[in-house]
Order: structure tokens, then C-alpha cells, then sequence
């Protein structure tokens, strides 16, 4: 069995900022915040346990979500996810970590394990016949709030992932709304997401995708 490396020398300021988040949502609830990834995270932090080299990758790509981690808490989501996955302090290290481990993996490697790592670390693209028919959805809860992009399948919302973001293997989770009389799950793009990201306070108008304009439909309400 191989053992992978794990790693412990995250800053004493990202568990801070865990244990932040935790204390917050011990008083207030999770509500409809994070994914049991995030909260794993952020326990993980809390407690100062090794943490392996695809976590800190997570971590360094929560950059994306940085437009929150000057909200207050209670605000949404975002501040508090932030802080669950170590906020500016964890963020900042993970950036500077990944590169060190991957540096220093690539000194290791022989000019043909580089050829090799290079070769098969882009994203794959899959084939024509494995892509599924788009069907783009949004929904209005409550008045004033949009929530796109929404699919019926849970490939379409993977796939959207793997486009827009650029991951080998899209993820995604499920949405359920009030105002949706037939009760139907709906499935988000990305596994672990800031909820401000797909909440809008506008309808879809002109978005694209894969180079083409978006048709969205509205789903019916009561």
C-alpha cells in the first residue's frame, strides 16, 4: 500500500478560522450553508490534523470564492465557508504549498515521468457522444432571488463543472425549493460551492455556454 504524504504546518490563523465557523454554526446551525466536505474541513483544521496534498489543492482553489471573506457572519453563506476552509490565512498557504509539494515532486521525477505527468494532467474532454443535451433551468425563491443554473440530471450539472471550471470530474449537489410544488430535486453545479455564487438578484439574460447563448426556463412556482 502506498502512503500518501499529509501535511501539518498550515498556519495556527486557518485553524483559528475554523474553529470560528464551527463555534458560529454550534450556535446558529449549518442552515443550507456548506456540504459535509466543508464541514469535515473545517474539523479537520480545527483539530490541527494532517491534511493530504488533493485537500490543500481544494483548499488553494477556494480563491474563487474570496469576493465573501469580507461579509459578515450571518450574511449568506460565503463568510462562513470561508472561514471553514481556513479563510485568508488558509487559502494563501494552501497557494504557496501546492506549489512547494508539486516543485519538489517535479526535482524527484525523471525528464520522462515529466513528459508523462504533463501528458495526462489536463482536464479530460469527453467525447462527443458522452455529452449530455443541456437543459438550463432557474427558479425565482423568494421574490427577487434567481438561482441558476439548475438541471434535472445530475450529468448535466457535472458537466457544466467540468466546462466552467475546468475540473477532470465534475461535481454537483441537490436543491430543493418551497415554491416547487412538485417537490423536484434539483442538481447545482460543484460539490462544495459559496451559495451567493448561483444566487442572483436578476433572471439569466444572455449567459453562454460552450461558446453558444444559454436558453434558460423558468421553473413554475406557487
Amino acid at each position: 500500500m502506498v502512503k500518501l504524504e499529509s501535511y501539518t504546518d498550515y498556519p495556527k490563523q486557518a485553524s483559528e478560522n475554523a474553529k470560528t465557523a464551527l463555534r458560529y454554526a454550534e450556535e446558529n446551525g449549518w442552515g443550507s450553508c456548506g456540504t459535509a466536505v466543508g464541514k469535515q474541513r473545517a474539523n479537520q483544521l480545527a483539530k490541527g490534523e494532517p491534511i493530504s496534498r488533493d485537500t490543500i489543492a481544494r483548499m488553494a482553489a477556494f480563491e474563487r470564492h474570496r469576493q465573501n471573506s469580507k461579509k459578515k457572519l450571518g450574511d449568506g453563506c460565503g463568510r462562513l465557508m470561508w472561514l471553514a476552509w481556513g479563510g485568508d490565512a488558509g487559502v494563501k498557504w494552501a497557494q504557496r504549498k501546492l506549489k512547494q509539494i508539486d516543485r519538489e515532486k517535479n526535482l524527484k521525477m525523471t525528464a520522462y515521468e515529466r513528459v508523462l505527468t504533463k501528458l495526462y494532467s489536463y482536464p479530460k474532454k469527453r467525447k462527443l457522444q458522452e455529452i449530455p443535451k443541456m437543459n438550463f433551468l432557474f427558479i425565482e425563491f423568494p421574490k427577487g432571488v434567481f438561482h441558476y443554473p439548475l438541471f434535472r440530471t445530475e450529468d448535466e450539472a457535472n458537466y457544466y463543472d467540468e466546462v466552467v471550471n475546468g475540473v477532470e470530474v465534475g461535481a454537483s449537489h441537490i436543491h430543493t425549493y418551497e415554491n416547487d410544488a412538485t417537490g423536484t430535486e434539483y442538481f447545482m453545479p460543484e460539490q462544495d460551492h459559496d451559495k451567493d455564487k448561483y444566487t442572483h438578484t436578476t433572471a439569466p439574460s444572455e449567459e453562454k455556454f460552450d461558446n453558444s447563448i444559454i436558453e434558460y426556463k423558468e421553473i413554475n412556482t406557487i
